[in-house]
């Protein structure tokens, strides 16, 4: 099975024994444009997420539907506000082959694993800051320049933004071992680029039992 996201939010379905016709062309219940997408180890559905820090869980068969849903995810709260939120785009998701849970990054620096099937979260992974961070923050705080937004939150209101973006994400072949990359992914303009700080990282973590 191929599924392919389109720019126009809808998913596209392709059995690869005959790619000449899709198998289904639908529409996403995602509101704003998608930024990542992967096929259940067992292909009978996909995780498909956007921009406006929220994934849905949908699947093939259409007696499945009603295990279809979406949530929110890598979004945080703004101050002691409890009504308003930093909303951050999904970057990756990826599924573990072995176990089934999967993966997700966000422009927040942060990486959270799932269980679709308990529609609950397993591990949450603190997150990655850029370098020097510390001395960023004083410079922030200070008032004598620093970062003025957040990497990905689409409020485009100011937060605290000393986060890598989290690029990429990927279990391997057995599900033992988790990789992921951090990189400024332009989501805010060459404005916001620090060549000095924001180093690409690769990083490797061997995954627990209880975390997947």
């Amino acid at each position: 099975v191929l599924v392919v996201g389109l720019s126009n939010k809808f998913v596209e379905t392709f059995d690869l024994r005959k790619p000449q016709q899709y198998m289904s062309l639908e529409k996403t219940v995602l509101k704003h444009q998608l930024r990542c997408l992967d096929v259940f180890p067992d292909q009978r559905g996909y995780a498909v997420a956007s921009v406006e820090g929220r994934t849905a869980i949908r699947h093939l068969d259409k007696s499945l539907s009603d295990k279809d849903f979406s949530f929110k995810c890598h979004r945080h709260q703004k101050g002691n506000d409890k009504q308003a939120q930093d909303v951050f785009a999904v970057n990756c998701v990826r599924f573990n082959q072995q176990f089934g849970t999967f993966a997700s990054g966000g422009d927040d620096g942060q990486i959270n694993i799932w269980d679709k099937a308990g529609r609950s979260r397993l591990k949450h992974f603190e997150q990655i800051k850029v370098l020097n961070s510390d001395s960023l923050s004083q410079t922030q705080n200070s008032g004598l320049g620093g970062w003025s937004s957040s990497f990905g939150s689409s409020s485009g209101n100011k937060v605290n933004n000393l986060f890598m973006p989290i690029t990429a994400v990927d279990f391997n072949k057995n599900g033992r071992i988790l990789g992921y990359a951090t990189s400024y992914n332009w989501s805010k303009g060459i404005s916001y680029y620090d060549q000095k700080n924001q180093v690409p990282q690769i990083y490797l973590h061997c995954v627990a039992q209880k975390e997947v």
